[in-house]
């Protein structure tokens, strides 16, 4: 089945050049790309985050929005739990103020998503990070106009300067901005409004994610995303010839936590039909579905396809995020160390199946995504890029976007291959066997508390 239909069957499809499309392969590019984006922008500011951070560069991009002349409409929405926790920093800027900032502008909307399991008592007495682990708004995008930034980085100083993570610029694409924009505008109406003094209200009891019926909220909620997405099925399906174009970029919405699956049922039907390819796959927390895992090494033992080849890429523990972290939160990186040890013990004897740990001294390592390659005359390539990390979480608790990309064109596949190999850099990466991985001088758990692996893996 040809690519293009196969994708399009599921999500909406939107057609676009090569040359629209600009690959933003580092953090300072990334940031550059939104600082100007904000700048330059005469209508609409759109930006979905984790959080916004508290350093000098987010005070920067504060700043060139409240100072943009043009008065554009801004809508900003970030994650409740998490952004409030920087409340008790000591520093005099934290990313709630930034929202409050924001928020005094006349024709702004700054919202907080608030997963509707964080709630009661439970809420009140556990840990902020573990409030964390009942779910996040974990979308990141940034409208400016009808460009559209898709990646999986947050507005944060960190993934601005020392944090490898992916991020893909549509420039003049006017329905995916208008997909994003009208997609996290009903994210928001359901989220809590930040006033322009620094309370969070709702416009009504039904909105609250607190105090609202869990059910009756949860079926608000899926209502209204189902709503928006068979509209824009809808309005966003190609009305042209397949063969008419060669590159299309289509918009995913994972919502698992009121049953809105996009994502993983089309990534599993693309491996399932397209076995005949090459795939790539990178995430800075390795903790793979079940469904992910198989479809993966069902390729590799395709006794038809003895080339197909399966490269997978992770950081090593040194460069997660949380290495060096107090408390609970420390012991993250050997977790995933402990999954992909599991993942390896499944795999060792398929000689097509390469894995690697990124690890570059001073940088942690935060890019996900998945990379698809058809083999044959028409050869195609499908990528994707967003906010998943195509675990358990991202599938089960989290909000998340991403879009995949197919395209056909030579030049846009030879950008698509230079960005994984950017990745893939030689001087970053170590190979990764079982038997190394099992040595004594490297991280692992506990042998007494392995056991939890199967809870943990639902969570992370």
């Amino acid at each position: 089945m040809d690519p293009f239909d196969l994708v399009s069957e599921e999500v909406p499809s939107i057609p676009f050049e090569q040359k629209q499309l600009e690959i933003l392969a580092s953090p300072d590019v990334f940031y550059n790309a939104i600082e100007s984006g904000i700048k330059a922008t005469r209508r609409r500011i759109v930006l979905a985050t984790l959080y916004l951070g508290m350093g000098e560069l987010e005070k920067r991009l504060v700043k060139a929005i409240v100072e943009n002349k043009n008065n554009p409409r801004v809508t900003l929405l970030a994650d409740a739990i998490r952004s409030t926790r920087t409340l008790k920093a000591t520093a005099e800027f934290s990313g709630v103020q930034g929202c409050e900032r924001i928020a005094r502008l006349p024709s702004s909307r700054v919202a907080l998503y608030q997963s509707h399991r964080v709630r009661g008592w439970m809420h009140r007495i556990l840990p902020e990070r573990l409030n964390e682990l009942l779910g996040l708004q974990h979308m990141k995008v940034c409208v400016f106009d009808d460009d559209v930034i898709v990646s999986g980085a947050n507005l944060s100083e960190e993934y601005f300067k020392t944090r490898q993570d992916r991020a893909w610029l549509f420039r003049g694409v006017p329905a995916l901005a208008d997909f994003y924009s009208n997609l996290i505008d009903v994210v928001v109406s359901l989220s809590y409004q930040v006033t322009p003094e620094g309370e969070l209200k709702t416009t009504s009891k039904e909105t609250d994610p607190e105090l609202a019926d869990k059910k009756a909220y949860c079926d608000l909620f899926r209502s209204r995303i189902e709503a928006f997405l068979t509209e824009a099925k809808t309005k966003y399906a190609t009305a042209i010839a397949p063969r008419a174009y060669d590159s299309a970029v289509f918009p995913t919405v994972q919502m698992g936590a009121y049953g809105i699956q996009q994502e993983v049922p089309l990534v599993q039907r693309l491996l399932h039909v397209l076995p005949a390819c090459d795939i790539a796959f990178t995430t800075g927390y390795f903790c793979p579905t079940q469904e992910l895992e198989v479809a993966m090494t069902a390729i590799a033992r395709l006794p038809g396809h003895p080339g197909s080849q399966v490269h997978i890429l992770c950081a090593a523990p040194q460069a997660n995020s949380f290495f060096n972290s107090k408390g609970l939160a420390g012991v993250i990186p050997a977790a995933y160390r402990e999954m992909l040890i599991s993942f390896l013990q499944h795999t060792a004897r398929l000689p097509n199946i390469h894995v690697h740990e990124y690890f570059r001294p001073g940088w942690t390592f935060h890019a996900k995504g998945l990379w698809l390659t058809t083999r044959g005359t028409a050869a195609t390539t499908l990528a994707f890029v967003g906010s998943s990390n195509y675990g358990y979480r991202s599938r089960n608790l989290d909000l998340e976007s991403q879009v995949v990309v197919v395209t056909r064109d030579v030049k846009l596949q030879r950008r698509i291959e230079a960005e994984r190999r950017w990745l893939w850099d030689a001087r970053y990466l170590h190979p990764v066997t079982l038997q190394g991985l099992l040595l004594p001088t490297e991280p692992r758990f506990k042998w007494f508390i392995r056991w939890t692996l199967p809870f943990l893996r639902r969570i992370m």
